[in-house]
């Protein structure tokens, strides 16, 4: 149905107001995450969800994290980078109702408006990799 289809639904949703989770993976960098997740509860434009997974911390993250009640926390060994990022997908992935992936590592700590600048872009409205933004 033209206008009516739940793709084309979706799709005006993307375009005009795309529901973003963000996804952070840290390890052993607690006042570093702590920094990063304050920056993405400061964001103009919300973020739906953050996941961040915790690959293996012993300086007290884990602990902090289970502290957060707003955050979605996922804690598995210290595997390296690479399986922290797959996590970080996967448990993002079950999440429901969120159109973009916004992927940070836990230093980055974006500026209040950085998400808005993000899904306000042409090129995000195009359907493009936006940044650390996957559409």
């Amino acid at each position: 149905m033209p206008g009516g289809s739940e793709e084309t639904a979706v799709e005006a949703r993307r375009v005009a107001r795309p529901v973003v989770c963000a996804a952070v993976v840290t390890h052993n960098r607690l006042p570093v995450l702590q920094q990063g997740v304050a920056a993405l509860r400061r964001q103009t434009y919300p973020v739906s969800t953050t996941v961040v997974v915790d690959n293996g911390s012993t300086d007290g993250t884990a602990e902090w994290l289970v502290e957060q009640g707003d955050l979605v926390v996922v804690r598995q060994g210290p595997l390296g980078p690479a399986r922290g990022v797959r996590a970080s997908f996967a448990a993002a992935l079950e999440q429901p109702g969120w159109d973009a992936l916004w992927v940070l590592d836990d230093d980055a700590h974006p500026l209040p408006e950085a998400l808005e600048r993000l899904v306000s872009s042409p090129a995000y409205a195009a359907g493009h990799v936006v940044e650390s933004l996957v559409v």
